[in-house]
Parts: C-alpha cells; sequence; structure tokens
C-alpha cells in the first residue's frame, strides 16, 4: 500500500491524476490545495487527510466517482459540489458536507446505495436533480437551519430519498417546541 502527501504550495489537483491508483493508502492533501479537477480520485480506496486548514473551493466532475471509503467530511471552505463528484460511493454511510457548500451537483450521490445520514449545511441554497437519486438507506438528514431554511433550499427532481428522510433541525439549545433537533457534543452529532 502507497501513502502520498501532496506539497504545501501545490494549488491544484489536477483531472485524472489519481484515477485507479487502487493501492493507495492514503493521500495527504495540503491547505494550499484550491480545486480537485474532475476524476482526481476515481476509483481510489485511500483515505483523504486535510492538512492544516483547507482552502479548497471545488470539487470537481466525478472527482470521487466509485471512491471505496465509509465516510466523507468535506471541508468548510468547500463552495461547490459538481455533478457526478460522488456518483457510485457505495461504500459511503455518512457524508458531512462544509458549512461554506451552497450548491451540491445533479447525480452528485448517485447511487450511494448504503448513505445512511447526511449533514447539510444551511449555506447550501441548490441540491441538483438527482443528487440523492438511488440513496435507499438514507434516514437521517442533520440540517444545520431552520425548517423556514429548508423550504428555500431549490431541490431538483428525483430527490424524493432525501427529502422522505426524517429531517433534524440544528438547536444550540434544547428546544422547548415539539420536533426533531439536534447539535454538536465534543464534535460529534447529538439529537436533542
Amino acid at each position: 500500500m502507497i501513502s502520498v502527501t501532496i506539497g504545501n504550495g501545490v494549488t491544484s489537483i489536477g483531472s485524472y491524476a489519481f484515477k485507479y491508483c487502487f493501492s493507495l493508502k492514503s493521500i495527504a492533501i495540503p491547505e494550499s490545495v484550491t480545486s480537485i479537477g474532475s476524476h482526481a480520485f476515481m476509483s481510489c480506496s485511500a483515505d483523504i487527510i486535510w492538512s492544516g486548514t483547507p482552502t479548497i473551493r471545488v470539487i470537481g466532475y466525478y472527482a470521487f466517482a466509485h471512491y471505496s471509503g465509509t465516510s466523507i467530511t468535506i471541508p468548510d471552505s468547500v463552495t461547490y459540489i459538481e455533478n457526478n463528484a460522488f456518483e457510485w460511493c457505495i461504500h459511503l454511510t455518512s457524508v458531512t458536507i462544509g458549512n461554506g457548500v451552497t450548491y451540491i451537483g445533479k447525480e452528485a450521490f448517485n447511487p450511494c446505495f448504503v448513505l445512511t445520514s447526511i449533514t447539510i449545511p444551511d449555506s447550501v441554497t441548490s441540491i441538483g436533480a438527482n443528487a440523492f437519486g438511488i440513496v435507499l438507506c438514507i434516514n437521517k438528514v442533520y440540517y444545520g437551519g431552520t425548517a423556514e431554511d429548508w423550504a428555500n433550499i431549490s431541490i431538483g427532481y428525483d430527490n424524493t430519498n432525501l427529502t422522505s428522510a426524517t429531517r433534524y433541525y440544528y438547536s444550540e439549545t434544547q428546544p422547548t417546541d415539539d420536533g426533531n433537533y439536534w447539535h454538536y457534543v465534543d464534535g460529534k452529532i447529538v439529537e436533542w
């Protein structure tokens, strides 16, 4: 198995850079990287380690398609997840989308058969068509805003698995009204 550390100062990981690197065990991405090109980690099994404070802004088309990891946390610096970015990640069980993401592209997580929970920040304004189309196991969505905020998201067609899952809204303090709410305790999601 091979581990790779990308040198500090590298600003972009090009398209197809690590595609089909089946023996890659881990890859450390420095904070200088601001973009990941299309197909960059397609079919990789490597653990992705974000070094320092990530500054990455865009995750390209098919960048992590067929990725075989079981969970992924997208850094807060990311604003845009391109179409098909995590397509066919059939081993993913949980995804945490960073607090800067505004757009989740079409078919971004389609299909991810065993994805059971996803954390979506209130920064998201648009979710593309079929982004969570064949995510049959998803049962919990932890949303960083209110029900009113959720209603303002533009959600494309074929996202029924996302919209029909049990939704929890973020609350720093224990709510006094009925409903589903969540907060963080020591960096972990805890339901109220």
